[in-house]
């Protein structure tokens, strides 16, 4: 609600503004003060080392123009004022003063230094400055009440209990940057729960009687609250009714009232402790009657489950005498903060992390007056990238305001030099108990160190009681139990609880850290101090979220170091599904940014290691979209669509200022290996490279990174004639992810692409299919049009896509995994038996002597004939006596029939033309009959797949999960498994069924 001050103070009258000054006029310093006629006051101003100024007002409640009528007079009663040794005449009017009146005035006197004007505007200001309750109501106790209030909340934010916190930084608390706000509500067409975005004022109206606001640690939540009851207080003055008495409860609260040794109830203890100074003799019910009493109440997050019932309880009973109840929380539903079987509304809240614009405007109040300061803060923030991983709590924008301009405005280059002064300071606050004098920042640093360790490296990250941490810090800190008196540990945790900010006690019982970051950042401090042996656990489980970031905080106190980077290269190499690949980029970005000092040639490494994953992700984003309902969205997107977000997630990890010479050094070498490539007859894995080096061009042209120019030189390279992918690829990319100057020469870049339509050298060319290339990607893959795949050690190679698109997605469900080989159809253009004989025969110059090829050929009639006949003895020889795998004289290539489950051995025939085993065969009959899969043959208990039906039902096989469907597969696996010389998979078998490899 905003108050209409021009409106109120333009209609106040004479007396009115004479009892105005009478009270601003003390406030100001004034003495002496005297009312000496209707509109006129005099006081003297008391100043410090100058002396004592007489000065006098002269009050109008109207216009003061030109042509007011007794402007002589006024004249004559000014000079006699000066005459009579008067200071300062001040003319003051609620309304306008004109520029004319002021000179006719102004040129009668000696000098214009004697007269002053105030008009309207000025004399808001004045009371905005100096007399603010002015805009309030006329209770008087309540008004003490709310200036009580307002006072007690400044003195409870964080900032204030830094050591380093001057007045300087008495700014940052009137710093109140509105969150975004999202109340849950019923969708009368859904069984869904929707959300609806709301502000401050609106929360409060929503408040029939109880309203939980939810968030993570952090976010918020507290002074969320204290503005609430801020805005209640401003109501109060545009209220006629009965006006909001707003209450603040913490945990510290919660604790008096409900301790053992309390006897109070909650309605005692609202009296006795918070309102009895102001309103005297009231019980609650006289309370409740004249005003509306709202409880703000600052989580009960911290308190046990027996705790937390009580409270509920004697709530209940304040709601039911129309009390309003507002509760922060870290809960996730409104159900587990409160479980109530009265009649109150419940609503709940959600308040969601600061964005991006909301940090910016944090820093544009704080440096305010200096907008370049402000916008040379937010840009440093996002160069380094910080704004990504800190937690974007008010106290962490603070603390980076105060460094930013303590430092000479420079941002702390890793994540680790920011928490780095961040726990100086947080670690570095007063001591308000003197017994506890031993705890200084080092011992501080390393209990809390010893515990984010331990933390770490439980399984489930259980935490500790309180009773349990003390325990397992005397036992961590045995050696030095002479210099620490381990029986005030429990006052010492106390005090780092309360005073630090970075641990919290959950549930009444548990120590928690506010934050993961806090965890991660310790532990990793005391790996790096005094644990180095616990590197290679920082490699191992460098996929799991917590270890990562702990892996990146570690590497930032070095800088350097390239054996760590190496063996994390190493690691991110064994990545072999989405969730991994997605966190090998997050962690190997922020790792390389941190080891800012490494050697750029290692870095690069660690840039190509990951180019090579975000081509095996874009494989993965092809499986899962052929995967889903066609009535989703993301089934329904083009290969292209799809390429773009390997491109998305590579510049959302890798676009720092920090990366910009790997970045460039990694785009040099792939041209130079696509130059190298290109002169192999259809070498199959060109686009491969051309994919990795647009996902580096495209990162390249970013804002932040500023060469577009790269881009530019790759187009004039490589090439992507009458590639309508590359295309569509390239225009989807700058739109999302180019910088403003790469959008504006988009059609530059397109134009030689849509140009050489002619040239039909590449072995990609596809010429007039653009509407081909822009059709879902489930219809093109496994097909010439999908030509960006990764190049594997171990090649599989099928006779038809179905036989590709059924074994992959089997293999996936019976491991959790991508396959660790790629599977091909054998023909660039066609499948079938015959193509894929003479793709091993004659159709795979391009191997690379270490890799691998497997042609699988269906244990079917005309499987059989080029199995025995193409791939005959003088080229191919029978591979360790088994009849169904063969290897070719030169060259590691194979070739395998279908190994035939010894349950569906009678599908083996003496004549060639009786055989009809194909890759559908591996699932259940009734499973093929309830799909119209199979038809008779002439054999009895013999059926064979129907070509027309082959595509459709690979199509529902690729949305079936059920290992249970696959087990038959795993017969086929071990075979591959053998010849890739692979004896460490583990696929997931039902419990009727063992198979021995």
């Amino acid at each position: 609600m905003i108050i209409d001050k021009e409106k109120i103070t333009s209609e106040l009258n004479t007396d009115e503004l004479i009892n105005l000054f009478l009270n601003i006029l003390p406030i100001l310093n004034f003495k002496e003060i005297q009312k000496t006629s209707s509109n006129t006051i005099e006081g003297i101003l008391k100043q410090e080392n100058i002396g004592d100024f007489k000065v006098f007002y002269m009050i109008f409640d109207e216009r003061l123009s030109k042509s007011y009528e007794d402007i002589d007079q006024l004249k004559k009663n000014i000079e006699k004022k000066i005459s009579e040794g008067v200071s300062k005449v001040y003319i003051v009017a609620n309304k306008y003063i004109s520029t004319g009146f002021k000179t006719k005035l102004e040129t009668t006197l000696p000098t214009k230094n004697l007269l002053e004007f105030l008009e309207l505007s000025q004399l808001i200001k004045l009371i905005d400055e100096k007399y603010s309750e002015y805009w309030r109501h006329n209770d008087t106790s309540l008004i003490e009440y709310e200036k009580s209030f307002e006072n007690i909340l400044e003195e409870s934010f964080e900032i204030k209990k830094l050591v380093e916190y001057k007045s300087a930084h008495q700014k940052l608390l009137s710093i109140f940057i509105e969150p975004n706000l999202f109340l849950r509500t019923e969708d009368k067409q859904s069984t869904q729960k929707a959300f609806s975005k709301i502000n401050i004022d609106k929360l409060i109206d929503e408040n029939e009687r109880l309203l939980v606001i939810n968030g993570d640690p952090g976010v918020g939540k507290t002074r969320l609250l204290n503005e609430i009851g801020k805005n209640l207080i401003k109501r109060n003055t545009l209220i006629s009714n009965k006006k909001f008495l707003p209450v603040f409860l913490d945990n510290t609260n919660l604790r008096d009232v409900f301790s053992k040794e309390s006897h109070l109830s909650l309605k005692d203890y609202l009296l006795e402790k918070k309102l009895n100074g102001h309103f005297e003799n009231y019980t609650i019910d006289n309370i409740v009657e004249n005003y509306q009493l709202v409880l703000l109440i600052d989580s009960i997050d911290e308190f046990d489950e027996s705790y937390q019932k009580r409270i509920k309880l004697q709530l209940e009973l304040l709601l039911e005498k129309g009390v309003k109840v507002f509760i922060g929380t870290r809960s996730n539903s409104l159900d587990d903060i409160y479980k109530v079987t009265s009649k109150n509304e419940h609503k709940n809240v959600f308040i969601q992390k600061f964005n991006n614009h909301q940090v910016e405007s944090f820093a544009l109040r704080y440096f305010e007056g200096n907008g370049d300061r402000a916008q040379s803060l937010i840009e440093s923030m996002k160069e380094n990238k910080v704004l990504e991983k800190l937690p974007l709590t008010p106290l962490n924008l603070s603390l980076l305001s105060i460094l930013y301009e303590e430092t000479n405005q420079e941002v702390p280059s890793t994540l680790t030099d920011v928490y780095d002064k961040f726990s100086n300071l947080l670690l570095g606050r007063t001591m308000v108990d003197k017994s506890i004098d031993f705890l200084d920042v080092t011992l501080k640093e390393n209990i809390i160190g010893l515990y984010a360790l331990e933390l770490l490296q439980r399984k489930n990250g259980e935490l500790m009681t309180i009773d349990e941490f003390v325990e397992f810090i005397k036992n961590k800190l045995g050696s030095v139990s002479g210099t620490i008196n381990f029986d005030l540990l429990p006052q010492a945790l106390d005090f780092i609880i309360k005073h630090t900010g970075l641990l919290i006690l959950y549930k009444g019982k548990y120590i928690k850290f506010r934050h993961d970051s806090y965890m991660e950042y310790f532990a990793a401090k005391e790996i790096f101090k005094n644990h180095r042996e616990l590197e290679a656990d920082l490699v191992d489980n460098f996929f799991d979220v917590n270890w990562q970031y702990t892996s990146v905080f570690y590497a930032g106190w070095s800088r350097k170091m390239p054996k760590f980077l190496e063996e994390i290269i190493k690691k991110v190499e064994t990545s072999s599904n989405m969730k991994d690949y997605w966190s090998a980029a997050n962690g190997m970005g922020y790792l390389l940014q941190s080891l800012y000092l490494t050697d750029d040639n290692i870095r690069k490494e660690g840039i190509k290691v990951i180019l090579l994953k975000m081509v095996e992700m874009y494989d993965c984003f092809k499986k899962i979209s052929s995967s889903l309902p066609q009535n989703i969205l993301f089934s329904k997107f083009s290969l292209p669509v799809l390429g773009v977000f390997p491109i998305f997630i590579f510049q959302d990890n890798f676009d720092s200022i920090t990366l910009k010479n790997p970045i460039s050094m990694s785009i040099d070498e792939l041209l130079d290996e696509y130059e190298e490539k290109k002169s192999i007859p259809n070498y199959p894995y060109l686009d491969n490279i051309v994919y990795r080096i647009l996902i580096l061009s495209i990162t390249a042209s970013s804002n932040r990174l500023n060469m577009e120019n790269k881009l530019l030189e790759v187009i004039g390279k490589v090439k992507t004639s009458g590639n309508e992918f590359y295309t569509k690829l390239l225009e989807v990319s700058i739109d999302n992810l180019g910088s403003k100057e790469l959008r504006k020469q988009k059609q530059d870049i397109l134009k030689p692409i849509r140009t050489r339509n002619s040239d039909s050298s590449h072995p990609t060319y596809i010429k007039n299919n653009i509407d081909r290339i822009i059709q879902p990607s489930s219809r093109n893959r496994f097909t010439i049009y999908d030509t960006v795949t990764p190049n594997k050690k171990i090649k599989i190679f099928v006779e038809g896509p179905t036989d590709a698109m059924i074994i992959e997605h089997a293999y996936t469900v019976l491991t959790g995994e991508m396959p660790y080989w790629e599977i091909k159809v054998g023909g660039v253009s066609n499948g079938g038996a015959n193509v894929l004989a003479k793709a091993l025969i004659d159709g795979l110059a391009y191997l690379e002597s270490n890799q691998i090829v497997i042609g699988l050929f269906d244990n079917d009639r005309e499987g059989l004939a080029q199995f025995q006949g193409t791939l005959h003895s003088s080229k191919f020889d029978i591979h360790e006596n088994c009849a169904r795998i063969k290897k070719r004289i030169e060259g590691n290539i194979y070739a395998m029939l279908l190994p035939i489950p010894y349950e569906l051995q009678f599908y083996i025939k003496k004549e060639q033309n009786d055989n009809y085993f194909s890759i559908e065969h591996y699932f259940s009959k009734q499973l093929l009959d309830e799909n119209n899969v199979l038809e008779k043959t002439e054999i009895d208990n013999i059926f064979k797949v129907k070509d027309s039906v082959k595509m459709t039902f690979a199509n529902k096989i690729l949305k079936i999960n059920d290992v249970n469907i696959f087990q038959k597969f795993i017969l086929l696996f071990n075979e591959i498994d053998k010849i890739s010389g692979v004896d460490d998979i583990e696929y997931r078998e039902i419990n009727e069924i063992k198979i021995i490899k």
